[in-house]
C-alpha cells in the first residue's frame, strides 16, 4: 500500500516537469529554424546565437542538477556538535531545532517539507517545477537555472519579435488552399514568442526575488518569517559577501559555473557571521561525516 502511494506521489511530482521541457524545446526549436538558420545576417546575431545556445545547455544542466542533487536531508546520525557555535538569539526558538514529525534534532535554518516528508538543510522552498526541494546543496543550481532561463528566453523573445511582426506578410503570400505544413510555421513562431516572453517575465521575476533574498542572506521561508529582515539572526548587510555564500567564495567567475562551492561561513549545520569564520577542522569534520552518509547528499526526494 505504501509503495503504491510513493509511486503515485512520484508521478504527481513528474507531471509539472512536462510543461518545463515543452517550453524549453519549443522555444529552442523556433529560435534555431527561424532565426539561427535564416539568411539574415547581423552583428547582433553573432552575439546572440552563441549566447542563446550556451544558456540552453546551462538550463538543461542546472535544471537536472537541481532535480537530482539532494538539497540536504537531515538525518539522525548527523553530527550537530558543530552547532555549538550557533547564534545566541531570542528569535531562534528551541522548537526550530527539533522536528516533531521526523522526531529528530535538526540544524539551524532547517525546515520540514510536507511534500518530501523530510527535514531539509537550509530549506528555501519546495519547487514543483524541479520536483525537489531547494536547499543547502542545490540552491546554487536552482539560482543559476533561473538566471540562464531568463537570459535565454529574453534573447529568444527579442530575436523572434521582428519575425513575428512580419508574419502577416508571409501569411498573405500563402495560397488560399495552404496546407498544414505551410500554416505550421507562423503558428509555431507565435507560440514560441509568447512562451519566451511570458517565461522572461515569470522566471525573471523569480530570479530578481531570489537575488534580493540571497543578497540579504535570507531564504524564502525566512523572508516570510521575518517581516523586518534586520530582525533575522542570519541577516548580513553585505551584498557581495551574501552572494558569495551561495555562489562561491573563490572568484566572481565561479558564480556563473554550475558547481557546488563550499565556503567558510556555513556548512549546512552551523552558520557564522563574517567576522567569526569556521575553523578548517570544523569544515573537514562535517564534510567527512557528510560524504559517509549517502542519505544526506545523494538521496532523491
Amino acid at each position: 500500500m505504501n509503495s503504491d502511494y510513493n509511486f503515485k506521489k512520484k508521478i504527481f511530482q513528474i507531471i509539472p516537469l512536462i510543461p518545463v521541457y515543452v517550453i524549453i524545446f519549443t522555444v529552442s526549436t523556433a529560435f534555431t529554424f527561424y532565426y539561427t538558420l535564416s539568411d539574415n545576417f547581423s552583428f547582433w546575431k553573432v552575439i546572440t546565437v552563441p549566447l542563446f545556445y550556451l544558456s540552453f545547455l546551462m538550463v538543461l544542466y542546472t535544471h537536472t542538477k537541481t532535480m537530482t542533487v539532494s538539497p540536504g536531508i537531515v538525518t539522525e546520525n548527523m553530527n550537530l556538535e558543530i552547532e555549538s557555535n550557533k547564534y545566541n538569539s531570542d528569535t531562534v526558538s528551541p522548537d526550530e531545532l527539533f522536528c516533531k514529525k521526523c522526531n529528530l534534532s535538526r540544524p539551524l535554518r532547517s525546515h520540514h517539507c510536507k511534500v518530501c516528508n523530510k527535514c531539509i538543510m537550509k530549506m528555501d522552498h519546495h519547487c514543483p517545477w524541479v520536483a525537489n526541494c531547494v536547499g543547502f546543496y542545490n540552491q546554487k543550481f536552482f539560482y543559476l537555472f533561473l538566471f540562464y532561463a531568463t537570459l535565454g528566453d529574453l534573447i529568444a523573445a527579442i530575436s523572434l519579435a521582428p519575425i513575428l511582426f512580419n508574419i502577416d506578410e508571409k501569411i498573405n503570400q500563402m495560397s488560399p488552399d495552404a496546407g498544414f505544413i505551410q500554416l505550421y510555421e507562423p503558428v509555431i513562431i507565435v507560440i514560441a514568442f509568447m512562451m519566451a516572453l511570458s517565461m522572461t517575465l515569470a522566471i525573471g521575476f523569480l530570479f530578481v526575488m531570489q537575488t534580493i533574498m540571497i543578497s540579504q542572506n535570507m531564504t524564502t521561508i525566512e523572508n516570510k518569517i521575518y517581516k523586518d529582515k534586520k530582525n533575522s539572526p542570519f541577516y548580513i548587510n553585505d551584498i557581495s559577501h551574501n552572494l558569495s555564500i551561495v555562489l562561491g567564495t573563490e572568484s566572481k567567475f565561479e558564480w556563473l559555473l554550475p558547481i557546488f562551492t563550499p565556503n567558510q561561513y556555513n556548512n549546512g549545520v552551523s552558520y557564522e557571521k563574517p567576522n567569526n569564520n569556521f575553523s578548517n577542522n570544523s569544515i573537514v569534520q562535517f564534510q567527512s561525516i557528510d560524504k559517509g552518509n549517502s542519505n544526506t547528499r545523494n538521496e532523491l526526494n
